[in-house]
């Protein structure tokens, strides 16, 4: 009679014969997962192991790969005896590690543990999840190193962090929680409007009284920074916040700043006897460097914002640092063209 075909190994038997690990595509991960759920396969798996999921994916010849682990459920180590945990670089390869220290009595357990599993993986798990699972490669006292192979310092860094975690012994509970809707922060944009609105407003009034159509000049100078600065955030895809409202309300109000130091220049030199052509000549000529001083000085400080800051403080860097340029280039070229048609009157109204 022709021999029998030998019987389908069980997916649960395969993972404990192959070294209790096993990799399966991201979008097979629900399917695994019902199968484990499965009485017949609980079944076939020893009672003192447990199935563990990794936390993320692994590349594995540029596929990512979720891995599954089965480890023993009793916890040979836990992190209340880690003493010290970092990120490093091995002396000899240069590549990154995760250098760590147990106390005496982590120490006593960590001996016997790896020196009883050479060559085994060793999983390191936080919150149900295998962060890794590194190889020991020798017996480990007090002092020891993972290495982390073809990963990077930020992974290395990671790993840290996570072993630093699991060395705090108090446990995290939730007392209370709340949820901010959306609404909120709609409704402190619409705000932010109203306010960029006014603030455009009263400058606008203010200029257009105190320097008559000379201040009209500069408040339509004012608007078209307004309308430039909003186009160029437009562009480049960035959402308004309210910081960025901030960064555009202040630098309405450095637009119209350096047409204040020409006008009051050009009232100097008409008071002291010059021609609407040559004062407004001369007032432009001797703000200039005032004008660029200041508003370098502003760029400076915006740009350090941008770098050194975070979420909001980037939004307000990044509006300021757009109106800054906007805001000179308006000032010295937009407001300058308009008052070269004014030079041929006989009177200025400023």
């Amino acid at each position: 009679a022709a021999a029998e075909e030998p019987a389908e190994k069980p997916f649960s038997t395969y993972l404990v014969t192959a070294g209790g690990y096993f990799q399966v595509q991201p979008e097979e991960v629900p399917l695994v997962r019902e199968l484990l759920a499965k009485p017949e396969t609980q079944a076939q798996i020893p009672p003192d192991v447990e199935v563990l999921w990794t936390s993320k994916n692994e590349n594995t010849g540029g596929r990512p790969l979720a891995g599954l682990y089965f480890v023993k459920k009793q916890v040979e180590l836990s992190g209340k005896y880690l003493t010290f945990a970092r990120e490093n670089r091995d002396p000899q390869t240069g590549g990154p590690i995760v250098e760590f220290e147990l106390n005496r009595d982590g120490a006593r357990i960590f001996r016997r543990l790896t020196g009883a599993n050479i060559g085994k993986p060793l999983a390191i798990i936080l919150d149900g999840k295998v962060v890794s699972a590194p190889v020991i490669q020798g017996q480990i006292t007090n002092r020891g190193q993972i290495t982390m192979g073809s990963g990077t310092m930020e992974e290395a860094h990671d790993l840290a962090i996570i072993l630093r975690a699991g060395a705090l012994p108090a446990p995290v509970k939730i007392i209370e929680s709340s949820v901010i809707g959306p609404s909120l922060g709609a409704d402190s944009i619409e705000k932010g409007k109203l306010s960029a609105i006014i603030g455009i407003s009263l400058v606008f009034l203010f200029m257009s009284v105190y320097y008559r159509a000379s201040g009209f000049i500069a408040s339509v100078g004012m608007l078209l920074n307004f309308v430039f600065l909003v186009a160029i955030l437009a562009s480049l895809g960035l959402t308004l916040t309210l910081p960025g409202i901030a960064g555009i309300i202040l630098t309405m109000g450095m637009s119209v700043d350096s047409n204040v130091l020409i006008f009051e220049r050009i009232r100097e030199e008409m008071r002291a006897g010059k021609t609407v052509r040559a004062a407004i000549d001369a007032g432009y000529k001797r703000a200039m460097l005032t004008i660029i001083d200041s508003h370098v000085t502003t760029l400076i400080t915006a740009l350090i914002l941008f770098i050194f800051g975070t979420g909001p403080v980037k939004g307000f860097a990044v509006s300021l640092s757009w109106g800054i340029v906007i805001s000179l280039y308006t000032a010295v070229l937009v407001t300058r063209a308009i008052f070269e048609i004014r030079k041929e009157y006989q009177t200025l109204s400023i």
